[in-house]
């Protein structure tokens, strides 16, 4: 199978340049690149997408050329938003640079057919004369205003500086750039950026007469038209030290089951016949499925073999010996004493409420459970009674935030 088959069948397809031409391309090797633009020191969630295509990708015995936009970065890419970015130092693009360089070697291991540049080796170091006489020339201003952001900044009347309209024609050098260096002819990226890739296509058609091609892949939403990889408390990063492997195993535990086939598809490398397999069992057999294949794609065997195990604690009897969950510790009760407190003042105490008031709404709606059982008092205490034998107790606030309260031995 064409791996432009196998793309389309998995659902990474968007939308193309020219669906037969990109599927002739691919029939045989060739180059592919996308940006990454280093506005965070980690990747998240939704840049898993790219990293399970270029495995597929690369089987097919494709090259990707893997860029990150060390120069484009010193912009800050427009695209989608209402008002300008907040301009990023030299300092701190080269350092995130050099940590999203790191981690994406990690994950795609070592492969000779893997190209790591960064556009600031050539866009800063050419001068923007030469942009002017090189590039400037074959961008249409009329195309430009086509952009999405760029109307509807127009149409509100709201800021657009040049040096975010000039953004998309600096993509489109790197196209330009990157095919005359290695023969690159597909760019791929999001679906939000169709307008920036077709300009490349654009520009290399002009100056160059060949053809070359564009591949966006769907941004995917929560039920809630949420950008995926998001979650109530933010971004859902690949940076073990930024959430954790566990964290990470609980986003997709609490999965809406409708996403489950199209989530095992895009964020697994499992062969689709074994999704089918999968898709005819239990749904809790099916989440966990997909946050240990996720979690060990990610983050490796181990570590999602101790978040599967952690998770499973975490819900049955066994939840507070759990490794990865926030831990406070109370002193060991003196005689008499009821216990650590109004279970009000733990919530938090720990994090897990805003405030008093927060802590009180939460338990008379039902979302807070002391080991498992639902709190519906607000006047609760958590007394001595409340800890097991190893001095441990769990409190919970709806299916993911819980923190282990331990006794310490006096």
């Amino acid at each position: 199978m064409n791996v432009f088959e196998v793309l389309q069948s998995r659902g990474y397809i968007y939308k193309t340049s020219n669906d037969e031409g990109v599927k002739k391309l691919l029939a045989q090797p060739t180059t592919i690149y996308q940006g990454f633009d280093p506005s965070a020191d980690s990747f998240h969630l939704g840049h898993i997408i790219s990293l399970t295509a270029y495995k597929h990708l690369l089987d097919a015995g494709h090259k990707i050329i893997f860029l990150i936009g060390g120069g484009t970065g010193l912009v800050g890419d427009p695209t989608g938003r209402d008002k300008s970015r907040p301009m990023m130092s030299e300092k701190e693009v080269q350092k995130n640079a050099v940590a999203l360089e790191k981690q994406a070697r990690k994950l795609l291991g070592d492969n000779s057919n893997i190209i790591f540049v960064n556009n600031a080796d050539w866009l800063t170091k050419k001068s923007f004369f030469e942009f002017l006489r090189q590039v400037a020339p074959q961008i249409s201003v009329n195309q430009l205003l086509t952009h999405e952001t760029y109307q509807r900044r127009l149409e509100k009347n709201l800021n657009l500086s040049l040096l975010e309209f000039l953004y998309s024609s600096l993509q489109a050098w790197d196209f330009l750039y990157l095919f005359e260096k290695y023969n690159c002819r597909l760019q791929i990226g999001g679906r939000d950026q169709w307008r920036n890739i077709l300009d490349g296509v654009e520009l290399i058609h002009k100056v160059k007469g060949e053809e070359v091609f564009a591949l966006t892949f769907p941004l995917l939403t929560t039920r809630g038209s949420k950008k995926m990889g998001k979650s109530e408390e933010g971004t859902v990063w690949l940076d073990p030290q930024k959430t954790s492997p566990y964290e990470f195993y609980q986003y997709w535990v609490n999965s809406p089951d409708v996403y489950f086939e199209r989530n095992l598809k895009l964020f697994t490398l499992l062969e689709l016949e074994k999704i089918k397999k999968i898709m005819k069992q239990h749904p809790q057999e099916i989440q966990h499925r997909l946050a240990f294949e996720v979690t060990k794609f990610i983050h490796g065997e181990e570590a999602a073999t101790q978040a599967q195990v952690d998770s499973e604690k975490l819900f049955g009897r066994e939840a507070a010996k759990a490794q990865d969950v926030p831990t406070i510790e109370f002193a060991s009760l003196p005689a008499g004493q009821a216990g650590p407190g109004l279970a009000i003042e733990i919530l938090v105490d720990s994090g897990l409420a805003s405030s008093r008031s927060a802590a009180r709404r939460l338990i008379e709606q039902g979302g807070v459970k002391l080991n498992q059982e639902v709190v519906t008092n607000p006047e609760k205490l958590v007394t001595g009674e409340d800890f097991d034998s190893q001095s441990t107790a769990t409190l919970q606030v709806g299916k993911r935030k819980i923190v282990k309260l331990v006794l310490k031995s006096a």
